[in-house]
């Protein structure tokens, strides 16, 4: 069953079709964030390039393996239909996703959050986090400025998700121009 999803706000994105596998339309999916085993939870799923025109599919089922992450939809049958939705974005309800391991959480929970330093100073808000293979980068605006803050433990000192708040510890000269 798939449908045009009308609820885009609400739909927070979970991964990237990367290609197929075998001939029954299984999809490689490459994941957002650390935790392949949230994909075990995927029931529906949103298919599509934005949340506000992603289409509704049923999972059949989910493979997960050392190596990749499998998903078959109940509408894609054949490898051809399945090499269709290469690249599109896999998006699943924020009601729905997997809850984050204890003390951790979710990018689309941290974005909006205001940062500042363990002094107090505003450092911005936090509007983007980008994914590197060393480490994510939080993008802070701040006015017309953009900060890129590594996400990693030695600089964070806090972070309170139900207030959107950020604390950070930052070494000298790091917002510098």
């Amino acid at each position: 069953m798939s449908a045009r999803s009308d609820s885009g706000p609400d739909l927070i994105l979970a991964g990237r079709i990367t290609g197929c596998h075998g001939i029954r339309g299984y999809l490689k999916i490459e994941l957002t964030g650390d935790s392949r085993q949230r994909a075990e939870h995927f029931h529906e799923v949103f298919v599509g390039v934005k949340p506000e025109n992603a289409v509704m599919h049923t999972v059949e089922d989910v493979r997960i393996d050392d190596r990749r992450v499998l998903v078959k939809l109940a509408t894609v049958d054949d490898r051809t239909l399945a090499e269709t939705l290469r690249g599109r974005l896999l998006f699943v309800r924020a009601s729905e996703a997997a809850p984050p391991p204890e003390g951790g959480y979710y990018i689309h929970d941290l974005i909006g959050s205001e940062v500042r330093t363990a002094e107090g100073e505003i450092v911005g808000r936090l509007e983007d986090v980008v994914e590197t293979p060393a480490q994510h980068l939080w993008v802070v605006a701040a006015g017309d400025r953009r900060h890129h803050i590594p996400a990693v433990k030695e600089f964070i000192v806090s972070v309170n998700v139900a207030q959107k708040e950020i604390v950070v510890d930052l070494p000298e000269g790091l917002l510098e121009e």
